[in-house]
């Protein structure tokens, strides 16, 4: 089942949280989070993708030459094309310059992608240890023994991995599917296709395509260490000219 959206939706204010530690907005994102899993949010103005990056990186998926530069021999890292999913995937803090030694970041993304991977560090730390303050993970409030016993590999570097996607028309995804992690923003995009699941009445909520608003989704540390307090954000990819998924 999908749906068009017709019910307003909830949308966090991600600012008065990052900024101010805006009690009522963290109470309504553990709502979401033990409702659904997933938020939608206005971002802060930093995590609005400047046109030029957006510019730049259609013209790179669009040259061939130009990307496979950038491939990784098993696909991992760098730019990839794996049947219907093209994108480049970077892990971000410290590894983010191994990757641009290793030449699997384009010189012409390299500093605007850094600033975006530490701006994304920043936003998921700070983000994590605010909801860790307000007991949403677990009832005292300890982030080292959270790290822990959601066995996130944080412990001496705060790390996450960037993934830029290309929409593509060859096949769907269909798949639904929750992330590994412990959370994941959705901070841009530019086509239809990403929809959300909502766990109250089984609709796919389509993303809102719009450039202030991102998607927070928790991935399977978050719930296997709230014992399904919290949902994993269930989400998937579809084509929205194939009315069969």
């Amino acid at each position: 089942m999908s749906s068009s959206n017709k019910q307003p939706q909830v949308i966090i204010d991600l600012n008065k949280i990052l900024n101010l530690n805006d009690l009522t907005e963290v109470k309504r994102m553990e709502t979401e989070f033990e409702l659904n899993g997933w938020c939608f949010v206005l971002l802060p103005t930093e995590l609005i993708l400047d046109s030029n990056l957006t510019q730049e990186l259609w013209l790179l998926f669009k040259s061939d030459h130009r990307k496979i530069r950038y491939s990784q021999r098993k696909g991992i890292y760098g730019y990839s094309k794996v049947n219907h999913k093209e994108g480049i995937k970077i892990l971000t803090g410290n590894y983010f310059g191994e990757f641009a030694n290793k030449e699997l970041v384009p010189v012409a993304l390299m500093k605007p992608l850094n600033y975006l991977s530490q701006l994304l560090d920043a936003v998921t730390k700070r983000l994590t240890e605010i909801l860790d303050q307000y007991s949403v993970f677990q009832r005292e409030p300890s982030l080292s023994s959270f790290i822990e016993r959601a066995d996130l590999p944080l412990k001496d570097d705060h790390f996450g991995m960037l993934d830029i996607n290309e929409q593509s028309a060859e096949e769907v995804n269909c798949v639904p599917h929750y992330d590994p992690g412990l959370l994941s923003i959705s901070i841009l995009s530019t086509h239809e296709g990403l929809q959300l699941k909502n766990m109250t009445n089984n609709e796919w909520i389509d993303e809102l395509l719009q450039p202030n608003i991102g998607v927070i989704w928790l991935g399977e540390a978050a719930y296997r260490t709230t014992q399904n307090r919290l949902k994993p954000g269930i989400h998937r990819v579809i084509y929205p000219q194939d009315p069969t998924c």
